[in-house]
This record gives structure tokens, C-alpha cells and sequence, in this order.
């Protein structure tokens, strides 16, 4: 039976990229994600910036697996009739170059380099999508569809074969690939391998309201970095949903871990905290999550042997 690579985005500690990289050396954790460190997004840092980076990661015996971006979480389709002509896309095209160049430099700290992006946003989606309403299948995809996702993920995986860098489709509410089934249908339907997965079971619940199983297993070949956080229902009406603490929300964490460690993943398993406890700080609120993601990994444990 596999360990688990445990790791934390680090803004979900604090912006001072030092403060949390100390936080996750002192919590055992090895590996770390960057997504905005010191006020600004990853993608925007300097060199002297990225080199200060490469000297923390360093001194706090880390390793750093993903350049987090948000290129493509709010792109609509619909408003970008004409991918080759548009101006929105290009810029979301620009921030995965300016991504993959910053993994790129910082590659003697990683296994592999490699940036997070999404994949084109849900056009009904209100907001940030919460509430919005809570389909088995996610809200469907439709193949008309499908081929315009395809097609802005060509150019995007054009620019990371490039750079030399692979890019990690995170599942997420807003986005056309928010259940697993509905992100693995992406991926297969592009054929890329400079695509991959990155597996986060609480964004699949939030989207279909499903255990995570049938997600986990079409995901499961493609997926090279897992998300935890925890998540409750709070009005089935219209689909209103909270985080929480992992192990106090409906998420089977357990389980999820234990198919984890059956299955000999050995990529990185990052705390996405997002719960934010009333009067405690983001590093408070992490380290009680992380309390909760350790005692279901040792509970897993004690079953999945």
C-alpha cells in the first residue's frame, strides 16, 4: 500500500509565500501548488520573484508540482463565437505561456512541470455558480459544445507543447468540466497528451450531488494531482452549497482516500481548504482542515489494506 504525497495550495494559508511554506514544512507536507503568492497572480511574479520563490521551496525541503492559473475558468464560449479572433481567448492563451515559462525556470523544485487550467465556463452559470442547480450529470454537454471546448484546448495544449510544460484540468463547478465523467469526456474527446487531470472529489460532488466513485474511476487514468476539501448541502431547491472542514461535510473523504492508497496514486493529495471558520484566519481554518484530511487518511488507512 502507497503513502500519500500530502501538499497544500499555499494561498490557502496566507499570500506570504514564506509563511506558508514554513506552515506546510511544519505539517509534514512536501509538496506545494502556487496559485497567488504575495498579493499578485502566479503567472504575473518577476524573475527576481520567481528566483526568490525557488529559494523558499528549497529551504523548506519542498517540491513544487503545479503553477496554478485561472486561464479558461471564465471564458464563455459564447461570447468568443471565433476563438481565432479573440482577444479574450489570446489573453487566457498569454497567461498559459507566461505559467508555463515561470514551471519551466522553476523545474530543477518539481517532478514535472505543469499548469492549471479550466475548461471554458458553464454559460448559466450565475457568479461563482453556488447555488446553482445540482444535475447527476452535471448539466449535461452537448456535442456542439464538446467541439468548441476541443478546439480552444488544442491551441492551449499547442502552447504548452511548445514550452515544454503539461497542463492540469482541474473539474470545478463553473465549468463544462465539472463532474469527472463530464471532464474525462474533454479530454478524451481532445486526445492530447500534454492534458491531464487534476481530481478534485468535493468540486464533483458540488456539481452532481453523486459519490465520488464514478468520477474517480473515469478520472483515474488521467489524474496526476487530487484536491481535497469538504462541502454540505444547505438547500436542495436551488442547489445552495457550503465548504467545511474535511470530515464535518457530506464529501467521502475516507473512501476516497482508501481508493487512493489501494491504487498506489503516488501524485501529489493537496489541501484546498476554501472553508473559512468563523474568526479564524486561512491558516487557522488550514490547519483544522488538515486535521480533518489526516485523520481520514488514518482511518482509511486501517480499511484499505
Amino acid at each position: 500500500m502507497s503513502q500519500l504525497t500530502l501538499g497544500v495550495v499555499t494561498d490557502e494559508i496566507d499570500q506570504d509565500f514564506e509563511r506558508a511554506c514554513q506552515v506546510a514544512n511544519e505539517l509534514g507536507m512536501e509538496v506545494v501548488e502556487l496559485n497567488n503568492l504575495w498579493g499578485k497572480p502566479v503567472e504575473r511574479l518577476e524573475p527576481a520573484e520567481v528566483g526568490r520563490v525557488r529559494e523558499i521551496v528549497q529551504r523548506y525541503d519542498l517540491r513544487l508540482d503545479v503553477i496554478g492559473t485561472l486561464a479558461l475558468k471564465a471564458l464563455e464560449l459564447g461570447k468568443n463565437p471565433d476563438l481565432d479572433h479573440s482577444e479574450e481567448f489570446t489573453e487566457h492563451l498569454d497567461s498559459i505561456r507566461r505559467a508555463a515559462r515561470i514551471a519551466q525556470s522553476l523545474a530543477d523544485v518539481s517532478l514535472e512541470p505543469g499548469v492549471r487550467i479550466f475548461s471554458f465556463r458553464r454559460e448559466e452559470m450565475v457568479g461563482l455558480g453556488n447555488p446553482s442547480p445540482i444535475f447527476p450529470d452535471g448539466g449535461g454537454l452537448s456535442d456542439a459544445t464538446l467541439e468548441r471546448i476541443v478546439q480552444g484546448l488544442n491551441k492551449a495544449c499547442d502552447v504548452a507543447h511548445e514550452e515544454g510544460v503539461r497542463l492540469l484540468v482541474e473539474n470545478v463547478r463553473s465549468c463544462w468540466g465539472n463532474t469527472g465523467l463530464n471532464t474525462v469526456r474533454i479530454l478524451d474527446a481532445t486526445n492530447r497528451p500534454e492534458l491531464k487531470i487534476i481530481w478534485d472529489v468535493a468540486n464533483d460532488w458540488v456539481s452532481c450531488g453523486k459519490n465520488y466513485q464514478e468520477g474517480y474511476l473515469a478520472t483515474k487514468p488521467y489524474t496526476v494531482c487530487v484536491h481535497f476539501k469538504d462541502a454540505k448541502l444547505i438547500d436542495p431547491a436551488i442547489g445552495l452549497t457550503a465548504w467545511t472542514p474535511i470530515g464535518q461535510g457530506e464529501v467521502d473523504v475516507e473512501n476516497q482516500v482508501a481508493d487512493l492508497l489501494r491504487n498506489g496514486f503516488d501524485g501529489p493529495v493537496l489541501l484546498e481548504t476554501h472553508w473559512r471558520g468563523e474568526g479564524l484566519s486561512k491558516e487557522e481554518s488550514s490547519r483544522h482542515s488538515f486535521v480533518g484530511l489526516k485523520s481520514g487518511i488514518e482511518r482509511a488507512q486501517t480499511f484499505s489494506r
